[in-house]
């Protein structure tokens, strides 16, 4: 009797920019890797399309929950387990608001360091960049789906995203229901990203 088949809806696993980056990361496009890097800056946070309270709230809400775990579980994912070494995180004057600002160091059990730089209610446009810096090359995902990249001596330049690779949850799920492999990220996969958000969120 097949058990019950589980998943939790982490869309990056699903789309051509990262399912790309991840593909190119195993080719060793960087080489060996030396840091990897996650910046999240907004210039308000809720953006102006989130404005409730519960996105907005130190409890249920603020970036480093609501962007920040996918791009943990990506870590986790692509990379392997991360450790949490030290977080500055910053909090308004209003008890009950969400950070504006985060700063965290993050180890790979090879050592390799991980950084979170995270900001909102600043200057600027929304940017989200997911990079890994290696000795032969650089690799960012940046906004969920555009993919730059460059080797050594070159420019960071745009890259094409695999199309041939997006996929979606639903048909995993019916593959992984007919026995099939698929990519399901289960809730064990999910409890790893949390743990380590909630030692991001906790400071």
């Amino acid at each position: 009797m097949r058990g019950v088949v589980h998943a939790i809806n982490f869309p990056l696993n699903y789309s051509a920019g990262t399912r790309t980056f991840e593909k190119l990361i195993k080719s060793n496009y960087v080489g060996k890797l030396r840091r990897v890097q996650l910046k999240m800056y907004f210039p308000e946070w809720p953006r102006p399309w989130q404005q409730n309270a519960w996105v907005a709230s130190k409890e249920q809400g603020g970036y480093v929950l609501e962007v920040g775990v996918h791009f943990i579980q990506q870590l986790q994912k692509i990379f392997g387990p991360a450790e949490v070494k030290d977080v500055h995180i910053h909090f308004p004057e209003d008890p009950h608001a969400s950070e504006n600002a985060i700063l965290a160091i993050l180890k790979l059990a090879d050592g390799t360091p991980v950084l979170i730089d995270g900001m909102s209610q600043i200057a600027g446009k929304e940017e989200i960049v997911f990079t890994a810096y290696g000795e032969d090359g650089t690799l960012s995902l940046l906004n969920w789906g555009e993919l730059f990249g460059g080797k050594l001596g070159e420019e960071i330049l745009p890259l094409e995203a695999d199309h041939s690779l997006t996929d979606s949850l639903v048909d995993n799920l019916a593959k992984a229901i007919k026995g099939e492999e698929a990519t399901i990220i289960d809730f064990a996969a999910g409890y790893e990203a949390q743990v380590i958000l909630e030692q991001l969120r906790k400071g």
